[in-house]
Formats: structure tokens, C-alpha cells, sequence
């Protein structure tokens, strides 16, 4: 077998394949056996007709049965003789084969990069230390209580904040209807009975000052400037009037913290309660902060650290970056017309997050390689018993779910040893 390999870019390579035909004959041969056994031709009996008949009768797909286990073999002989470790194959060209010839073909291939890394012990990066006050847990109390609230009909006032508001409205824009600049535009061109909270965020900017005092049967007129960076190209940047008709007004009504409540949330007191949500807000600034430092740290390896990527890996980070912002926009309620509104902003994103995300995995492996920073079975195990939790699934259930994906576990592996990898980072970094 002839190998050579071009380079046809930093990352990318292409291994040219020559197998002779006396190489791959006993292959071929053992296709044409397995035809020749199980072959149906008139005049012989099944399986003893003679292996030039088989061959002429069946030639064609008898090449193809052959090639389709050929390429392969030779492939990973190839990557051997030469010690290439793709990281993903492009594409397999020029596949020639038969028995006279033999085999040629060519594999195009995507190969990780060589560099240097940067000095990362260190590291210069600032501390954010966040501190919970008493305020931070009064507002998270509240924001408790709203969520077990109820809305209850009112009529003897005007809309407050945080009231509910049923309304009917109809804009126009530049003296028109604003349904005339398309359909995209229906859902805020027209509503009936459409159900307005008094505070953010809001539907539609100003919207909530506007209507802020009316009482039931108002009829308001309100000025509405949309953003310049509107989803809706159609009207950003574009000053529109509605006018508005309040049909209903619904105010929110709080529970008390009595011994109901408390029993019901697994509090002893009204203390306990505010000690856990401290202790929770505590937690929640401790990872907030880990989170900053890490990102400190991740972004002067970027800065630091030059090299370019595998594009294939690129292209498929990509994708799936742009899917999780697709469905992070989906689960906020975002309309179909307005996730494609923001198409070109979001693969943007998409592309600079997953070349980060690449690039920043490559010097991390790279460190932890240096490092010799490895994972321990039950370090998996304890992000495992994590995630789980997390997804309101047992143990047993969650690792059920990860071995019906594809090197599932091996991406919490790697996602444990980047953590362990930060963590050694920020411990030798210069915090200030």
C-alpha cells in the first residue's frame, strides 16, 4: 500500500491511497465466496455455480460490497502508517477499484491543531465578590409570594404597577394601519382582549407609562418608539400610536406568611425561610463569581493564544450553538417570525461562540495534558448525581438517558476536567 499525505491547510490534510491488486484480492475473493454460496442462478443448483459465472452474473455489485469494506481497512491502515488522529473526516474522493487495478481513493480529513501555549500560570484578573444584604432577600420573599399570588377582578381603582390589564388596541404607523407593513406585523398591530402586565418587560416599549391611572372603559391614545434593534424590521426605529381601550383591570393579591404557608414550603418560621433563601443566595453569588473568574481566565487564553481551527468541527459546534439559541428563544415564547427576524443576528453569535468554544477546548486539553489534570471515576459520578437532580431525575434514571446518546458520558467527562483545569487556573492566577 502507497500513502501520502498533503496539506491543504493548517488543519486539514489529504491522504492520497494506492492499494495494489494483489493486496486486496483476498478480499474480493472472500465477497465473490459469499456470493458464489448463497448466488440463484438457472441451471445450477443454489451455491454451485461456478465463481466466474457468479462473478460475471453479480460483477458490479460484488465491486461494491468489496469497496464499501475496502476503503475502510485500508483507511485506518493508512492513518496508522502515517499517525494521523483525525478529529473528523470531510469527505472520501476519487474512489477507483477493481480487481485488475486494485484500489485508490483519496480521504479528506480535518486534524487538530499544533501550538503554543501561552504562560497561564498567573494570571492577572479581577474579583467581583458580590455580598447578599437583607434587601437582596427581602426582594427574593416577594418575588416568592408574587409567584404563589393570585389576580383578582378589581373595578374601584386605576391600573397600578404590576396589575394585570385586559385591553383592546390598534396601531397605526405613519397615518396607516399598521397591519399594511405585512403580517409579521399582526400580533402588534391589532389585539382584542390581550392581557398586559403593568411592568417589565414590556410588550410594547412605553406601552405600560401609557396606560399607567386608567380606569376600566378609558379609551388612552399612547406613542410607541420601537428600537432600532427591533426583531421586527418592519417597524424598528418607527414611532407608531395605538389606541388603546382598557376592558378589564386585574390586581395581584399577595398570601400572608403564616403556618399554612410555612408548612407547605418546609419552613419552621418565617426566620428559617430567610435563612435558607440566604444560604441559597449565597451559593448563587459564590458560583456567580467562579463563573466570572473562569470567564476572566478563559478570556485571556483567547487573547493569548493564536492558532486556527478544524472548520468541520467549527461548522458542527455552530450548528449546535445556533439550535440552543433557537430553543432558548422558543421556551421564552418567541413567535416562529421572530426567531427568523433574527436569523442572521443569531448565527452570528453562533459562529463566534462556537470558535471560541472549540478553540478554548483545544488549550484546555492542551493544559490539562500539561498538567497532567485527570477525572476520576467519581468525580463523573458525583456531576452525574448533579445533573440528575437538575433534571429532576434519579441517578440511576439520568445515566439510563446518557446511555442511549452517543459519548454522552465522555462530554461530562470533559466537562468535569475543563472545571478541574479552571479551577487550577484561577488557583494560580494573581486575583486582585
Amino acid at each position: 500500500m502507497k500513502v501520502s499525505v498533503e496539506d491543504m491547510g493548517s488543519c486539514r490534510k489529504v491522504m492520497h491511497i494506492d492499494v495494489a491488486a494483489e493486496i486486496v484480492a483476498p478480499d474480493y475473493e472472500k465477497v465473490l465466496g459469499a456470493y458464489s454460496t448463497h448466488a440463484s442462478i438457472p441451471g445450477f443448483r443454489k451455491g454451485k455455480a461456478p465463481a466466474k459465472i457468479v462473478e460475471k452474473r453479480f460483477k458490479k455489485q460484488i465491486e461494491d460490497d468489496a469497496r464499501q469494506d475496502l476503503v475502510p481497512k485500508f483507511y485506518h491502515e493508512a492513518l496508522a502508517a502515517k499517525d494521523i488522529k483525525p478529529v473528523a473526516v470531510v469527505d472520501i474522493t476519487g474512489v477507483d477499484f477493481d480487481k485488475v487495478n486494485g484500489l485508490k481513493f483519496d480521504v479528506v480529513l480535518d486534524v487538530a491543531p499544533e501550538f503554543k501555549l501561552p504562560k497561564y500560570k498567573k494570571i492577572s484578573i479581577k474579583e467581583e465578590k458580590v455580598d447578599v444584604t437583607d434587601a437582596d432577600v427581602d426582594e427574593q420573599v416577594t418575588g416568592m409570594l408574587k409567584n404563589m399570588g393570585k389576580f383578582e377582578e378589581i373595578t374601584d381603582r386605576g391600573l397600578e404597577k404590576d396589575d394585570l390589564a385586559s385591553v383592546d388596541y390598534t396601531a397605526t404607523c405613519d397615518g396607516a394601519p399598521l397591519i399594511e407593513l405585512g403580517e409579521k406585523c399582526s400580533g402588534i398591530a391589532e389585539g382584542t382582549d390581550f392581557m398586559v402586565m403593568m411592568g417589565e418587560p414590556e410588550y410594547l416599549p412605553g406601552m405600560v407609562d401609557g396606560l399607567l391611572g386608567s380606569k376600566i372603559g378609558d379609551k388612552k391614545v399612547v406613542d410607541v418608539v420601537f428600537p432600532a434593534d427591533y426583531h421586527l424590521k418592519e417597524v424598528a426605529g418607527k414611532s407608531t400610536v395605538y389606541d388603546v381601550e382598557v376592558k378589564g383591570i386585574r390586581a395581584q393579591v399577595l398570601p400572608e406568611i403564616d403556618e399554612e404557608l410555612l408548612k407547605n414550603i418546609g419552613c419552621e418560621s418565617e426566620d428559617d425561610l430567610r435563612g435558607k433563601i440566604k444560604e441559597q443566595l449565597d451559593d448563587s453569588a459564590r458560583q456567580r463569581e467562579k463563573t466570572h473568574l473562569h470567564n476572566e481566565v478563559a478570556k485571556f487564553l483567547l487573547e493569548k493564544t493564536k492558532f486556527d481551527l478544524p472548520q468541520s468541527i467549527v461548522e458542527q459546534e455552530t450548528n449546535l450553538q445556533a439550535r440552543e439559541m433557537i430553543n432558548q428563544l422558543s421556551s421564552r415564547g418567541a413567535q416562529r417570525e421572530h426567531i427568523e427576524a433574527q436569523r442572521d443576528d443569531i448565527m452570528t453569535n453562533a459562529v463566534q461562540n462556537a470558535n471560541n468554544r472549540v478553540k478554548i477546548g483545544y488549550i484546555v486539553d492542551s493544559i490539562a495534558d500539561v498538567e497532567k489534570i485527570a477525572v476520576e471515576d467519581s468525580e463523573v459520578e458525583a456531576r452525574i448525581e448533579q445533573l440528575a437532580v437538575q433534571y429532576r431525575m434519579t441517578p440511576e434514571q439520568f445515566r439510563e438517558e446518557l446511555g442511549k446518546r452517543d459519548d454522552a458520558k465522555a462530554g461530562i467527562e470533559g466537562e468535569v476536567r475543563t472545571g478541574k483545569v479552571f479551577d487550577f487556573l484561577v488557583e494560580n492566577a494573581k486575583i486582585k
